[in-house]
């Protein structure tokens, strides 16, 4: 089954996923729109902390990541669509 992921781009490992739940597992979503909705919630939290002074203007407006989709590993590791293995957290 197919899954979708956000993935940020790092200097040193290039582009990762982003978030893991609380037992190390990677957070993945059944549809690229839920995808997009987290995305578009951490935005806004950014535009707000902008307003409220907490936050750069450029900072806010940045957005770094991206969705792939991927596979959901047996172990629960998953698997980008080039092939790249990212194991669970243990």
């Amino acid at each position: 089954m197919t899954y979708y992921c956000i993935f940020t781009d790092t200097i040193c490992e290039g582009e990762v996923p982003t978030w893991r739940d609380e037992h190390g597992n990677w957070v993945v979503y059944h549809t690229k729109a839920e995808a997009l909705a987290e995305i578009m919630d951490d935005f806004m939290e950014n535009q707000r902390q902008f307003f409220a002074g907490e936050r750069s203007f450029e900072d806010a407006m940045l957005v770094e990541d991206t969705i792939r989709k991927v596979k959901v590993l047996p172990d629960g590791s998953i698997e980008d669509e080039f092939g790249r293995v990212f194991p669970v957290e243990l």
